[in-house]
This record gives structure tokens, sequence and C-alpha cells, in this order.
């Protein structure tokens, strides 16, 4: 390179520095380039080899669609020839113990037929002096109604028996109550499924004036039912009851579901509301919750591997974005369980 004339040599000292500056900058470089690498390094070797389990409780809880079971139609025919002046029937309507059904004014006076559920019909007039098994039974759905305090048993007491009169419409002082003024409910309550006769209408002795249908089990879909045994329980509102071989058939039960707003939608829409409810273990299991990469496939069942190099064969009973609960056996569960593929061969 040729200097201009004239011009003077760069002094040492300077050149000196410019060689320094530019060792220093390349040192810098490859200090940096080594704490990248060494921060790569470092984040992949503090990945965990294990994870911890998170106890967790477990009812299988799900969504079902109930079918309503309904017994035969009950027929309920006019006692006594006259004009229908009133009646209880109207579809879907519940008729209870101890409540009125109709009333038919004839030449003989006006009858108030009631319904009354008891083990076996009456067919018959119910005398004062009657004595049994009969009016022992008679005496308990009075009770059962609400009508009357206590069973005085075989046979009818001043108090009993004033209750009964006072419920048909009877004069206290009649010996006898007439077959026509009782209608037998099997079951209590019961539904009205149609009605033949309106108010006001001429009827004649054994007449149609309507029928009465009951509930005899709310059933649940079994496929709805999970993969894990033990008894269920089904819950719809605030009503928690048992279900047994996927059906509610229970009567007291069967009366508190229908006691629901769902249930009281489905029948006035005649079905077309369907009546859904909770579906969930009777009893809430104690699981794990582990990654899904945790649960190994094994010979007989999956297995995990806990933290302390062992295998434990588990129960998945859920498993769901990644997030799986497992049951482990004696419901005792490893602090933590092994993320470690190369485990995989321990598995029984």
């Amino acid at each position: 390179m040729t200097r201009p004339a004239g011009a003077q040599p760069p002094a040492r000292s300077v050149v000196v520095l410019l060689i320094l500056l530019s060792a220093l900058l390349a040192g810098a470089a490859v200090a940096v380039g080594a704490m990248v690498v060494g921060r790569q390094a470092k984040a992949v070797s503090s990945r965990p080899d294990s994870v911890a389990v998170s106890p967790e409780g477990f009812d299988d809880a799900r969504q079902v669609t109930l079918t309503v079971t309904q017994g035969p139609e009950l027929a309920v025919d006019a006692r006594a020839e006259g004009i229908l002046i009133w009646t209880d029937c109207e579809p879907g309507l519940q008729l209870a113990s101890a409540a009125p059904v109709f009333r038919v004014r004839s030449a003989e006076g006006t009858t108030t037929t009631v319904a009354l559920s008891t083990q076996l019909p009456w067919t018959t007039p119910v005398g004062r002096l009657d004595r049994g098994a009969a009016v022992a039974d008679l005496q308990a759905a009075l009770v059962a109604a609400g009508a009357l305090a206590d069973n005085p048993g075989e046979a009818f007491t001043d108090a009993s028996w004033r209750a009964l009169t006072a419920l048909v419409e009877v004069p206290e002082k009649a010996d006898q109550i007439p077959a026509s003024a009782l209608l037998w409910l099997p079951e209590s309550p019961m539904s009205w499924q149609s009605c033949a006769s309106p108010r006001g209408s001429r009827v004649a002795t054994d007449q149609r004036i309507g029928g009465l249908t009951s509930v005899t089990a709310f059933a649940v879909d079994p496929t709805a039912v999970g993969s894990i045994e033990g008894p269920r329980h089904l819950v719809v509102e605030d009503i928690e009851v048992i279900v047994e071989d996927d059906r509610v058939t229970s009567q007291p039960d069967i009366t508190a579901l229908m006691g629901t707003a769902a249930y009281s939608q489905w029948r006035l829409t005649g079905g077309q509301v369907p009546i859904v409810g909770t579906y969930r273990l009777a009893e809430t299991l104690e699981v794990g919750v582990v990654p899904a990469s945790a649960v190994l496939p094994g010979t007989a069942a999956p297995c995990v591997i806990s933290d302390s190099g062992t295998a434990l064969s588990v129960t998945v009973v859920s498993s769901r974005l990644g997030r799986t609960l497992v049951e482990f056996p004696g419901g005792s569960a490893p602090s933590a369980v092994r993320l470690d593929p190369d485990v995989a061969s321990r598995c029984p």
C-alpha cells in the first residue's frame, strides 16, 4: 500500500491497542456462546424424571336421561247413577290416598268417593262394628294419609270412625259406609291417565269416569353406567335416591322423584321434556392424578413406576386431556411416579 507523500506512519501504541481490542471482542463472543449452550444444557438436564401424585376424590358423575315406567291403567267408574257434580280427573294430575275423587248427586243424595291406599281393596260396605286385619289395614291407611294420629288395631274406635266418616263426608252417627264411598288405590300417589266423563254430565252406575296409572320405576340407560362397579345414586334437583340394577323402584324414592319440577315438566309435556339427572357412585373413590405418560401398559393391567422404582398395578378410572385418574391397590398411592420411558420393561 502506498502512503501519500508527507504522511506519517501510525504510532506503534495505536496498533497495539487495536490488537488488544480485537482480542477482547473475540473472547466476549466465545463466552456468550458458552453461556447460551450452558443454559440449554441446564434446561434439558433439569427436566424432571418423576412427578408428584395428586390425591383427588372421584364419584364418576355423569348426566343421564331417565325413562319412566308406568303400570297398567286402573279404571275409575261411577258408583251410582246421577249427575257428576265434581271430579278430580285431569290427565297427569296426581291423586293421593285420602283425597276425594268425584261426587255424584242422585235421588238419594250426594255421594263422595274418596281414594284410599290399603293393602287389599274394599269391595263391601264398612261397618262400625267390623273387626279384623282388614280394619287394621284401613286404619293404617288413615294414619299414613295423616287423617288419624294412631292406629288402634283391628277394631274401630270413636276417633278412628270419626276420622273415616269425616273423610268420606257421611254423618258420624252412621253405622255403615257404602263401598261406593271408597276407591282403592294399589299405590299412592297415582296419576290420571285419561278422563271420560266431564263435570256436569249424567253418569250411570259403572260408567267410566277416567283411568289412573302409577309410576313403577325410573330407569337409567345401562350404557350410561361406567366400567367402575359399585352402588350408585341418582340425583335430580335436590333429591338423591338409591339405584339398583339401573332402576329406582322404592316407592318412597319414586314419590320423591315425582315431586320434582323435572317430573312435572315431563308430565305436562307428555314426555317431550326429558327428566335429566346425575348418576354417580354412592361412595367417592380416592384416586391419584398422574400425567398420561406415567401410565404404562402391562401384561395383566396398566401400571406406574413409583419414585423408588417399584412397579404398581393401577386401575384407570378416567383419562382426559393428558390428565389420568388411577386407583391404586389398597388405596395407598405413592408420593410420586416416574416418567422415564426406560422403566416400562419393569411393568408386570
